[in-house]
Formats: C-alpha cells, structure tokens, sequence
C-alpha cells in the first residue's frame, strides 16, 4: 500500500507533466498567433506599398474629405467665387485655343461637346438618375450605376477632344474631362482630395439616328515620380 509520502510525490510529479503540457500548448498557440500576425503585417505593407504605384489611383478616406454642404451650392458665396467656366479645347495636344461654353453660346458647339457640358451639369445639381442615364449598356457590362451623391461644386472645367472612329454605323468620340471640385465630400469621386484634379477620358458612342451615350469613362493614372 503506497504510503502518503509516495502519494504525494506521485501528484506532484502528475501536477509536473500537466503544467509542461500545458506550457507546450501556450507556446504553440503563441507560435501559431505569431506567425498569423506576421502574415498580417506583411499584407498590410504590401497594400500600403499600392498607394505609391502609379497604376493603382489612390482611395481617400472620409477624414480627407469636408462634411456635405447642406445649403444650396449655387449660393454659396466660397463656391461662387471660384472659376465655374467649361471651356473647351479642340486641339488633341490640350494647349490650342479654348473656348467658354455657356448657356447663351450653346449653337457654337457640336452635339458632343454639349453633352458633356450638360453631364458637368448633372454633376453639379447632384442628380444620379440623370447621370446614370447618360451611360449606355455596354458600360454597364462592366461597371455598377452610381448611387446616390450630393451636388459637386466642381470648378475649373476642361473638355478636350482627343479623337474619333467608326464602330459600324455608330461613331465613337474620345474626349478628356478635366475639373476639381471644391471642398469634396467624397460622395461621387474617392480618387481625388478637395481642389485636387485627376482628368478622366470619356468615349462617346454616337448612333447613326444620332443618340449619345458614354460608352466609357476611364480615370487617368499620373505617374508624379515622372516629374
């Protein structure tokens, strides 16, 4: 019969092996959750590294944003006073003469140009029914309609005719849209900060009964580093 002594000692030794196995668990999952954050680390450099590559346009966050302008844009004293002018530029190289479209000179333009004006237009007074109809099915096979976005106090506004082909019976347009947008909210265009510029091309699909539509809309990659 085992004496209390040897008991004793037999529990200890048992305590014994049960805290190294325990320590052996400890240390394995401490090995595992190390290894995961790691993992982590290093895919969050690499994510980061993206913002630097000129292929990939930057996203802002709603810190690099103002708040949404709750009053009407069109009386703001701050956004009234900034160049509100679409002008348009016919040479494909951007630097032959512009010209100022307005309401009043509207018979100066050809139907394309117009459009764009009024798609500037649409940006303005925020209306994304208007907008999303401005962009034709072959557009949508690949991209999501725009969800809803307040008014854009979009400034400084340039058109520039790039060039133009046949599509069959349709011709295609290719223009670059260029403008900044006062205090930016975010709520329609993430890749720029507020009085910032990134210029678009925008290729219209003209139908042989004469109808417009974009058939696509790419943002423009700017390499800085270049500079």
């Amino acid at each position: 019969m085992e004496t209390q002594q040897n008991q004793r000692e037999k529990a200890l030794e048992e305590a014994r092996l049960r805290s190294k196995k325990m320590k052996k668990r400890i240390l394995l999952t401490l090995g595992s959750l190390l290894a995961v954050l790691v993992i982590l680390i290093v895919a969050v450099a690499l994510l980061d590294g993206r913002g630097s590559d000129p292929q990939v346009p930057p996203q802002y966050s709603n810190e690099d944003f103002y708040p949404t302008y709750q009053g009407d844009i069109l009386l703001y004293e701050d956004y009234l006073e900034m160049d509100r002018t679409v002008s348009y530029c016919s040479d494909p190289s951007g630097y032959g003469i512009t010209s100022s479209i307005s309401d009043d000179n509207r018979k100066d333009f050809n139907k394309q140009v117009l459009f764009l004006y009024d798609f500037i237009q649409i940006l303005i007074a925020g209306d994304e029914d208007a907008y999303n109809a401005c962009f034709n099915e072959n557009y949508y096979k690949t991209n999501q309609r725009q969800a809803a976005f307040t008014p854009q106090m979009i400034y400084r506004t340039t058109i520039t005719y790039l060039s133009e082909s046949e599509d069959g019976r349709d011709k295609l347009y290719v223009y670059r849209l260029e403008y900044m947008i006062f205090e930016n909210d975010g709520t329609y265009r993430r890749d720029i900060a507020s009085d910032a510029s990134r210029p678009q091309t925008i290729t219209l699909r003209v139908t042989e009964d004469g109808r417009i539509s974009i058939e696509k809309l790419v943002t423009l990659v700017i390499n800085h580093s270049a500079s």
